[in-house]
């Protein structure tokens, strides 16, 4: 419960702390809107579907399952036709652990609790398609956060970077629909951090200690747009 606790807190004062300074862009005088017109703060919460993916190492895989994802995107349109981009993905799920041929007594198999985070910012490329339409495409860096619910596997952090694209479709001038898909690429050295405590020797970092790995995950996903300015 301690680390679940701990854990939101990062994730709400991450959150705030971004939504914040994508405001304190708008005050830039070089981001100042033209006669006319007006820099509006777009809100959208998300929902979709994350694809967990699996980790290779020598000693055996690591699967994340594929859950209903959550998040929220705050990003400022500048009127050069890029958006400034903060974005938030989370995701509950169980990892399985599968030990390959003669390690099964050393790691024996294990499933346990672990939530998938992603903090992203970047830049997005907006592609007005029609009045009311506008096409996307995304490059982000942040930090990859797996936090274990179990007490004697650590957590992970890592830096990531992501690709994404989709549309948004405004419906009116404060109110539209956001459709995207992202891939999700962190850059996982090794599995120390998280392999801990998987062994059956104690609580011990053991295993993937001379092996690096990757991990590619994604996600599908929609949110109702809130338009926030005069």
């Amino acid at each position: 419960m301690a680390k679940f606790i701990k854990m939101k807190k990062i994730i709400l004062s991450i959150v705030v702390v971004c939504v914040f300074s994508i405001s304190a862009i708008a005050q830039i005088p070089g981001n100042a809107p033209k006669s006319g017109n007006s820099l509006k703060l777009e809100i959208t919460p998300m929902v979709g579907y994350f694809f967990g993916g699996s980790v290779k190492f020598y000693e055996g895989k690591l699967k994340i399952k594929d859950n209903v994802s959550y998040g929220v995107v705050a990003g400022l349109p500048l009127p050069n036709g890029v958006t400034i981009e903060f974005s938030y993905t989370g995701m509950p799920s169980t990892a399985q652990w599968r030990p390959y041929f003669n390690y099964e007594n050393q790691y024996p198999e294990r499933n346990f609790g672990i939530n998938v985070n992603y903090f992203n910012l970047g830049g997005v490329r907006n592609i007005p398609l029609s009045d009311k339409v506008k096409g996307f495409g995304a490059l982000r860096a942040g930090a990859a956060y797996f936090n274990s619910t179990a007490n004697d596997i650590d957590d992970v952090w890592r830096f990531e970077v992501s690709l994404g694209g989709g549309i948004k479709v405004y419906l009116t001038d404060k109110i539209g629909l956001r459709f995207q898909g992202n891939m999700h690429l962190p850059l996982v050295f090794s599995g120390v951090g998280l392999f801990c405590g998987i062994g059956s020797g104690g609580s011990g970092c053991d295993v993937g200690v001379g092996s690096t790995a990757s991990i590619i995950q994604g996600d599908f996903s929609a949110g109702l747009i809130f338009r926030l300015g005069n």
